[in-house]
């Protein structure tokens, strides 16, 4: 797609801008103009056709020739600082051929100086040729406008003629305010490039003219810019954000329309040909030269090809950002086109979303309870609390499906919170009931360690219920790590120095569980449920439970063993030395109401449970 083949798209004129702010996107004046301007023509289009009616006005009014021309600053904001910062926005007659030139380019050197003059002084000029006049605007901005033939205007009255020329400014500035409004609505202050609803639109207007197919959408994402945010600072942030919108300007101005639709995330809209990973991935692989400083940047990218079908442009946005997610999902610097099969994907998660946070303001998610047992002499030595979700028509999701939706979206954070409470107050309801001392172990997602204060609703959580710290377990897995290695350990060593125990879950599932296993403090190690299967199954993998067991104790750490389902297991993990176990061997996770009755059974008879 050419740059005059988008044009008409986004009804503007393919005029470079006059002027521009050291951060903004070279070359992005035409679109970002055409965009800002309505379908009826009241941003800065109208202001050629003011001009022209301008011309005529003064013309008809003082008897003179329509021969003339009107000179103006194109963005009063920015005071211009010479006779390149003004344009011919309207010339008629004779001097029609200067229409859209700067005032530096126009060739005749009469016209040039006398409009060149009248801005300087700002004020009006008759002279035999011409006369000048200067319109003066209430915000201190202000044109002038060239008539040919000055001896129709000499004998004017003076007061007429003043009274004229602030009618007019009048007129001029509620066209500037009018557009200025419109730039505030569509275009991204910071960068100069079309905002999120221009972009919209110009998909809109595509749509509407039947030239969407064979076009794509694609979505352009920072890595990490919010740690960049945290590590450099917010300016160096802008000032990056300004280099990658260059980089794209430069690259795909005449082809493509580009946007700013987030913080962080660029729009492309173009050809197939042109919008593909392989022809934007490029882009950023030589480093952003800032302050002196190469900082290489990871982007993310999502797509979206245009059919004919095409509903809106928030529909082919939306389906853009569906790509993108997919694609971040997989790591940094991946890239995704959307389908539908995706489309599915990620509309049933936002269901699920919506409905895990009606299900939780609603109280609908319980807490179910699996006793953990010693291996050795079969006593219970704790519970550990698990979170359940049954749905108003009955139906349970599992928490795979869940917890990890829970996460992602932060809500884990208030489930986290209301599950440590529940649960530490189920641990007072048995102590009441008859059966002290067990241990509660609870799951902790990393987003509830990287919220501030969480040593505090710790402390809170336990005072509130009664409940000593050396009987709350705080199980966690190789996420903690995001947070950073050194915060997690450090936030590890507060949370056992109060006495709380510390179990890693999940040993040995993720990739990087040697080194993440050396560097954090805990008391635990809980092998996973699949080592665990593989134990009376005659295959290799039943060697890893073995080398966890010795690999625990090396480093002073108890082994408990997941997912423990019948007697042979259990025989082999007490052989290897591990310590204890839960499973459906000695119990099935139960609601709070059904836990004393099993307890009571398990003191009678301590051992396998029922």
């Amino acid at each position: 797609m050419e740059g005059s083949d988008l044009l008409p798209f986004v009804g503007c004129s393919p005029v470079p801008p006059a002027s521009s702010e050291p951060c903004k996107a070279p070359g992005m004046g035409g679109i970002c103009e055409g965009l800002i301007d309505g379908p009826g023509g009241d941003g800065w289009r109208d202001l050629p056709e003011f001009a022209e009616s301008l011309i005529a006005r003064i013309a008809d009014l003082f008897g003179a020739a329509r021969e003339g021309l009107v000179c103006m600053c194109l963005h009063p904001r920015r005071p211009a600082r010479a006779s390149s910062d003004y344009r011919i926005v309207a010339a008629s007659g004779r001097f029609a051929h200067l229409a859209s030139q700067r005032l530096t380019d126009i060739d005749d050197p009469h016209v040039s100086a006398s409009l060149s003059k009248a801005l300087r002084e700002r004020r009006s000029a008759i002279g035999e040729r011409a006369a000048t006049l200067f319109f003066p605007e209430p915000d201190g901005a202000g044109f002038a406008a060239l008539l040919a033939g000055g001896e129709a205007l000499r004998d004017v009255d003076g007061q007429l003629l003043t009274a004229f020329r602030t009618s007019i400014a009048l007129s001029a500035t509620h066209i500037r305010q009018t557009a200025r409004l419109r730039e505030f609505a569509f275009v991204d202050q910071m960068l100069g490039l079309p905002n999120r609803a221009a972009f919209i639109r110009a998909l809109d207007k595509a749509i509407a003219n039947g030239r969407i197919a064979g076009r794509t959408v694609g979505l352009i994402d920072i890595d990490q810019f919010v740690e960049i945010n945290d590590m450099f600072g917010d300016q160096y942030g802008d000032i990056l954000l300004g280099s990658i919108a260059r980089r794209l300007a430069e690259a795909l101005r005449e082809h493509c329309l580009i946007a700013r639709v987030a913080g962080d995330t660029f729009a492309v809209f173009g050809d197939d040909a042109r919008v593909t990973p392989d022809r934007l991935h490029p882009l950023f692989a030589r480093p952003f030269e800032m302050e002196g400083v190469a900082h290489p940047v990871s982007v993310c990218m999502g797509f979206v090809r245009c059919g004919e079908g095409a509903e809106s442009g928030t529909v082919l946005l939306k389906n853009a950002s569906i790509a993108l997610k997919r694609a971040k999902a997989e790591g940094q610097g991946k890239s995704g086109y959307y389908s539908a099969a995706v489309g599915i994907r990620i509309r049933e998660h936002s269901r699920l979303l919506h409905e895990l946070h009606l299900a939780y303001e609603r109280r609908h998610l319980s807490l179910v309870y699996q006793p953990q047992v010693s291996l050795s002499t079969g006593a219970t030595l704790g519970i550990e609390a698990l979170l359940r979700w049954r749905t108003e028509d009955g139906d349970f999701v599992p928490p795979d499906v869940f917890v990890p939706i829970a996460e992602r979206s932060g809500l884990i954070v208030d489930i986290g919170a209301w599950v440590l409470c529940t649960a530490l107050r189920a641990l007072s309801a048995l102590d009441r009931a008859g059966f002290p001392g067990l241990r509660m172990a609870i799951n902790v997602s990393a987003a509830q360690f990287a919220q501030a204060g969480i040593l505090e609703k710790l402390d809170h959580a336990l005072d509130k219920a009664g409940i000593a710290p050396d009987r709350l377990e705080l199980e966690i897995t190789e996420s903690v790590a995001v947070v950073g290695m050194k915060d997690v350990a450090d936030l590890l060593g507060q949370i056992r120095q109060r006495g709380i125990s510390v179990a890693i879950d999940d040993f040995g599932t993720g990739f990087s569980s040697l080194s993440y296993l050396d560097s954090l403090p805990a008391d635990r190690l809980k092998i996973d449920r699949s080592f665990v299967a593989l134990l009376d199954a005659a295959r290799p993998g039943g060697r890893i439970a073995e080398t966890i067991v010795s690999l625990g104790h090396r480093l002073d750490m108890t082994v408990l063993a997941e997912g423990v389902e019948n007697e042979a297991q259990a025989a082999m993990l007490r052989a290897l030395g591990c310590d204890a176990a839960q499973g459906y061997l000695y119990a099935r996770p139960m609601p709070l109401e059904e836990l004393p009755a099993w307890l009571e059974r398990q003191q009678d008879s301590p051992g396998r449970g029922t």
